[in-house]
């Protein structure tokens, strides 16, 4: 996890590996696991913005009934060291006869036992935006069956703690689904029109008197345009940067910016010099503050002269080597640092790169070179 996704940890069920697993960013959250049970995982958790601590409890019910009486005996009786509670995951239980549509009806045995943990008031179901079932078998038909299964429990003082948070059913998957189905593989759609594009024009230039070729060319070079502006918009939304330009030069570039960003974590706390973890916000701003402050507001005279017998002592330069220094660049110099330059380079205030120098040296070389070293 932390090689994959840094800066982010994780707590995997000990009693019953695969069935919880629980997943969060440290510079967000401060997490600690009370208790790791077969059913549920209950623990504490801490806000490092705002300080903010309420206990946390995600449940994975038995499938089987009377397992599942386990589970709301020991939620009855779990300790909450901070008063608001969260709880959700997945019950595998019912707690009203229209949790279920298709297949057969839901029976009284199968609703007491919830029903009777949800009465000692304890908690209150938050209602829940979005699909109100949340599991499906998928099958055709009649023996198509829709269950309620995932639910959300808060008691009042999350109520007071968190009056604006909201619940919300299977959004994720529905808007990728709208999406898939809207907007498509965006890299792949790019592609695609590209070599539609690159093929009709080839076959133009076969034949370039084929007004046939001709118009197909055009109605691909419409589409590959229109397809090319969806994937730069795509792109500069993952990585932010406003220069991306298309070809093979951005690839290696635009995957390691977008690694960078991901390791980019807010500073959320301090190690004091008492070795103390110190993760109060506002602590935490008033030390880097301090910090910068000693730095930049301070200014320091040099402590002495330089002492020349002692610097003529180590390894100096030959007369020759400090010639080489100050002669005049040649245009031959100013095309090797040109061509020293990576393609992938971000361009200069004039918005054009090294690349489009690089490509275009044959014909603005020597302008460029006079640029130079005039500027010398």
């Amino acid at each position: 996890m932390g090689t994959c996704f840094y800066g982010w940890n994780y707590h995997n069920s000990i009693r019953v590996e695969g069935r919880i697993l629980l997943i969060w960013k440290e510079s967000w959250v401060k997490v600690e696991v009370i208790k790791d049970h077969h059913q549920f995982l209950h623990c504490k958790v801490k806000f490092c913005i705002t300080g903010q601590e309420f206990c946390f409890t995600v449940v994975y019910g038995s499938n089987q009934l009377d397992t599942r009486k386990l589970l709301w005996s020991k939620l009855s009786s779990l300790s909450l060291p901070i008063k608001p509670w969260l709880i959700m995951g997945d019950f595998n239980a019912a707690f009203d006869p229209n949790d279920r549509r298709g297949g057969r009806c839901i029976l009284h045995k199968e609703l007491e036992d919830a029903r009777n943990w949800l009465d000692h008031g304890l908690v209150e179901e938050m209602k829940l935006l979005g699909t109100f079932y949340t599991w499906s078998n998928n099958q055709e038909g009649d023996k198509r069956i829709y269950s309620k299964l995932d639910r959300v429990f808060v008691n009042e003082d999350w109520l007071d703690g968190f009056p604006s948070v909201i619940a919300v059913a299977s959004w994720e998957h529905d808007l990728k689904k709208f999406n898939w189905r809207i907007i498509g593989d965006v890299a792949r759609s790019y592609e695609d029109c590209k070599t539609e594009f690159q093929k009709a024009r080839y076959d133009l230039f076969s034949d370039p008197r084929n007004q046939t070729l001709a118009s197909a060319e055009r109605v691909a070079f419409q589409r590959f345009k229109q397809q090319e502006k969806v994937y730069g918009s795509y792109l500069r939304q993952k990585s932010k940067m406003e220069w991306i330009q298309f070809g093979n030069e951005n690839s290696s570039y635009f995957h390691a910016y977008i690694k960078q960003r991901k390791r980019a974590n807010r500073i959320a706390y301090y190690i004091s010099e008492d070795g103390k973890v110190e993760d109060s916000y506002p602590k935490v701003i008033s030390h880097f503050l301090n910090h910068f402050k000693s730095v930049l507001g301070c200014s320091i005279k040099a402590s002495g002269k330089v002492d020349y017998v002692i610097s003529d002592l180590g390894p100096v330069l030959s007369v020759e080597d400090q010639l080489a220094l100050i002669k005049p660049f040649s245009n031959k110099d100013v095309k090797t640092a040109m061509f020293s330059i990576s393609f992938i380079k971000s361009p200069g205030p004039d918005g054009f790169g090294a690349g489009f120098f690089k490509s275009l040296w044959k014909d603005m070389g020597k302008e460029i070179s006079k640029a130079v070293l005039e500027f010398f």
